[in-house]
């Protein structure tokens, strides 16, 4: 009798620790969201110092512009709905990241140009194109592609963030607009 009564309560208290860590973490991933012409998620977000790429036999960095700030790499998947076509113009103006702070203030971080915001290098290293492809430009999507019902577009939008950045949302403004929660 004493076994099984320790037994729950072990059980129990292992629930709660559980409960409790996931009330407290900030979530880097969110669910499907649908709009009227897409549905959207975050599959992850990574906090990186940098993003190393190659592009036409060069070599780039991505850095965040002051020394108190990190880069937030979002892996977005994108997926159509019901349009015929879906034009999306993807940049800095249509894509934003809501932090919040402990005093429960939202702010926004626009998205990084990979594109204009990089510099030239002369090599990188084994973490070079770890967060490509980059989604970004003007995009036309299809209702369907192929065999499938939808068309699909995946791949990294790049934000400059505090380094203890609590993520909130994720606006998406650009051929619906569609926020996503943390």
């Amino acid at each position: 009798m004493i076994r099984r009564h320790l037994l729950s309560v072990a059980i129990l208290a292992g629930l709660v620790t559980l409960l409790l860590t996931a009330c407290g973490a900030t979530s880097t991933a969110t669910d499907w969201t649908f709009g009227k012409s897409l549905a959207i998620r975050v599959k992850e977000i990574r906090l990186t110092e940098d993003v190393l790429y190659s592009f036409d036999g060069k070599h780039y960095v991505v850095k965040p512009s002051q020394p108190d700030r990190t880069l937030a790499a979002a892996y977005v998947e994108l997926r159509t709905r019901e349009a015929n076509v879906v034009y999306l113009s993807i940049n800095k103006d249509t894509i934003r990241l809501r932090g919040v702070d402990d005093k429960k203030n939202y702010l926004d971080y626009r998205s990084t140009d990979p594109f204009l915001e990089r510099a030239e290098v002369a090599a990188t290293g084994s973490r070079e194109d770890a967060l490509v492809p980059f989604i970004w430009g003007e995009v036309s999507l299809p209702q369907q592609c192929g065999n499938m019902p939808y068309c699909e577009l995946k791949g990294w939008v790049l934000f400059e963030v505090p380094r203890d950045v609590k993520f909130y949302q994720l606006i998406w403004d650009t051929g619906d607009t569609i926020y996503l929660y943390f």
